[in-house]
């Protein structure tokens, strides 16, 4: 690591293990994660236990390696590439194994000129109880760095992220998952407030990178959810999911925006069928249908919008459009697909095309404006 009055740079870091790789913190125990969750651990780089080239000086960080067949960090601990004013190194792991717990992480993030890329190749990647992986970008003009995650079987739970982020003025990477056969995106933090997801997300001025998935099998359940979704004033990246099999059962996949800005766009292609189930029609009814008609202006919020296939806009931004291609289409117990706009901004067209079985059972699909 560089030292903070130097301008020299950080060398670079190989790691070659004939078994295992296991970092271990102090933090044993569940995590409640935070919204900007890769920022808050990169930050803390210096307290944790942990494997990192950073660069605290002006200089640049070097790039890291790790090559094993079973790769453990849990409790705290994080592996990281982070300037704090020149460009980030490059994070590269190749493992068949991979298992992050409790408050971990591995991710490159910058302060400076730009976070490193970040290259993951692996069979079997579990993240549970809040852990992350991913890349970010903090309060400066640096890009993140883009994140490819080569994986055949991917379980996000328990509050987890797997996420490109923009704390700041700089844009979010793109997010590029391939070769998998099976994702599952899985539930909520210990506390209920932070949903596992998939997400390229905008939390400042930056632009939020685009989501591109493919897998055999993708379900996301329990409050799991896909995003790009923006806050602030950032541009929403597109979300292109290209699988089999699609089942979503009480989680989300979200491009809305509440910025001047446009929401991304959300495209799926699944060869076999898409199922949509909601949370009941009951919360269909109390989350949407009478908010929108009760006339109370303030009673229909994006907050509303918890569950389905959703491109809503709460902002001056113009919500993006829901593509689906797929033979066999299934909505039901409150299943929800919706480009509405709630402000100034226009509202998103959605085109669903089955070739075989369209089927809309106490569910809705719909556009609609309902400007404040």
């Amino acid at each position: 690591r560089a030292d903070p009055n130097t301008t020299g740079n950080a060398g670079n870091l190989t790691i070659n293990a004939s078994e295992f790789v296991e970092v271990v913190g102090d933090r044993p125990g569940g995590f409640v994660p935070q919204p900007n969750l890769i920022t808050f651990l990169l930050r803390e780089g210096d307290d944790r236990t942990g494997i990192t080239t950073s660069a605290e000086g002006s200089g640049i960080s070097g790039n890291l390696r790790i090559d094993t067949p079973r790769l453990i960090v849990r409790d705290g601990a994080g592996i990281s590439t982070v300037p704090f004013s020149g460009k980030g190194g490059d994070l590269t792991v190749n493992a068949s194994e991979i298992l992050l717990q409790g408050a971990s992480g591995i991710g490159t993030g910058n302060f400076g000129e730009g976070a490193g890329n970040l290259t993951i190749n692996t069979r079997l990647f579990t993240l549970t109880d809040g852990a992350v992986v991913g890349t970010s970008t903090f309060e400066n003009n640096g890009n993140a760095g883009n994140f490819i995650l080569s994986v055949e079987q991917l379980n996000v739970r328990n509050g987890s992220l797997v996420k490109t982020e923009t704390v700041g003025n700089g844009n979010g990477g793109n997010l590029i998952i391939k070769d998998a056969s099976f994702i599952e995106v899985v539930g909520l933090s210990s506390d209920g407030s932070i949903k596992s997801a998939i997400s390229g997300s905008s939390l400042n001025t930056g632009n939020s990178g685009n989501l591109d998935i493919t897998t055999d099998k993708l379900v996301v359940r329990d409050g799991g959810e896909i995003s790009t979704a923006t806050i602030i004033d950032g541009i929403g990246g597109n979300i292109d999911i290209n699988t089999r099999t699609l089942k979503l059962n009480n989680g989300r996949i979200n491009a809305s925006t509440s910025t001047p800005q446009n929401g991304g766009d959300i495209t799926i292609n699944a060869s076999e069928s898409v199922e949509l189930i909601g949370a009941g029609f009951d919360r269909l009814q109390q989350n949407i249908i009478i908010p929108a008609f009760d006339g109370d202006e303030n009673s229909l919020t994006l907050n509303n919008f918890d569950n389905g296939i959703v491109t809503a806009s709460q902002g001056e931004g113009d919500s993006g459009n829901i593509f689906i291609q797929t033979p066999n289409f299934k909505a039901s117990n409150g299943g929800l697909i919706a480009t509405t706009t709630l402000n100034q901004g226009g509202g998103g067209d959605i085109t669903a095309n089955a070739d075989n079985i369209f089927e809309i059972d106490n569910s809705l699909l719909g556009t609609g404006t309902f400007t404040q």
